[in-house]
């Protein structure tokens, strides 16, 4: 082989290897880390739950509690998170308007179709990320606290870090299909249980029924909530509810998440007259009642165990407890 031949294939090694190691710099950046990761696992399509005690944060039952899972629109648990923190921050308030992008508007799936320009505040658009899974209204958010949805979703990611959640990767603000965005029951335990003793009082987002809104394209719409937990509504959805009822437990929301890889995902909360509260955590559900029914039966056998612990008669809620110890994560610096 000639000099010049063997300099002509060197020149295109060496550009061939720049272009790419180019191509890889232009990713954004949480993609970039999940392409470099070494421990991006298959994702499966299986029933998994977890149900814990907040107060201790101690497990009362589990399946598959480490097993990755889609996180689908449990993803927007997350978002809201970080909505808080910038609400306690100082940086935003909840009365402030939140610009839609044309970005914004151009996401698939269950959307307000606000418009792009127009604005909702705050306070509305933390209400339809919650109760209506709204993914433009996750996009919108993103934008309005970090610039762009890719600097979010790094913060994202810092949070999950800094609250244990080793199993989670984030790669948007809504949970729209990403093969590589995935968590854990425990995981998904684990932010429900730091938002729930962080924000007591940002809680009431999570529980809505319904909620209304208007811009000059919405005309007052009035969507439900797809969380069937936090609904009053007929047969079998009310199953649910009424195992919880009988027991003195009334449910406080949180989540719901479908995507089709996963099938139905759920995040749900209950408490007693006391202020003890079990939080429970499920993965491919066939539909939101039945994960409902099957979290909310979990939740009744946890909390009859908790009572069997204290020696509390099963007619009656449990003592008032003093939540345990809980670190703020800011302090876990790492």
């Amino acid at each position: 082989m000639s000099d010049l031949t063997k300099s002509r294939r060197n020149f295109l090694k060496t550009t061939a290897i720049g272009l790419g190691a180019l191509f890889l710099s232009s990713l954004t950046p949480h993609f970039a880390e999940a392409a470099k990761s070494d421990d991006i696992r298959p994702v499966a399509r299986a029933q998994s739950n977890i149900v814990i005690d907040v107060n201790t944060g101690r497990m009362l039952s589990g399946h598959n509690v480490d097993g990755l899972r889609y996180i689908a629109s449990l993803t927007k648990m997350m978002t809201a998170l970080l909505v808080f923190d910038a609400l306690r921050g100082g940086d935003i308030t909840l009365h402030e308007p939140v610009t839609f992008s044309a970005r914004s508007q151009g996401v698939e799936h269950w959307r307000l179709n606000v418009g792009t320009g127009n604005t909702l505040s705050v306070n509305d658009c933390l209400i339809a990320l919650l109760t209506r899974s709204s993914n433009d209204v996750a996009v919108a958010l993103a934008e309005h606290i970090s610039g762009s949805e890719a600097n979010f979703v790094e913060a994202m990611n810092r949070k999950a870090r800094r609250l244990g959640m080793t199993n989670t990767r984030f790669y948007d603000a809504s949970g729209l299909n990403n093969r590589y965005q995935r968590t854990t029951a425990r995981d998904m335990a684990t932010l429900g249980r730091h938002i729930v003793l962080t924000y007591p009082t940002r809680l009431d987002f999570f529980a809505h029924a319904e909620f209304s809104y208007h811009t000059d394209r919405t005309l007052g719409r009035r969507p439900y909530n797809v969380n069937r937990l936090v609904r009053d509504t007929t047969m079998p959805q009310a199953q649910a509810r009424a195992q919880l009822d009988r027991i003195g437990l009334t449910p406080m929301g949180m989540k719901t998440g479908f995507i089709r890889n996963s099938w139905h995902n759920l995040v749900a909360l209950a408490g007693d007259a006391n202020g003890n509260k079990v939080l429970a955590v499920g993965f491919g559900g066939q539909s939101q009642p039945a994960l409902a029914n099957t979290l909310a039966g979990l939740m009744v056998q946890g909390y009859n165990a908790l009572r069997r612990e204290h020696g509390i008669p099963l007619n009656r809620p449990l003592p008032a407890r003093a939540p345990a110890q809980y670190r703020d994560p800011r302090l876990n610096l790492f």
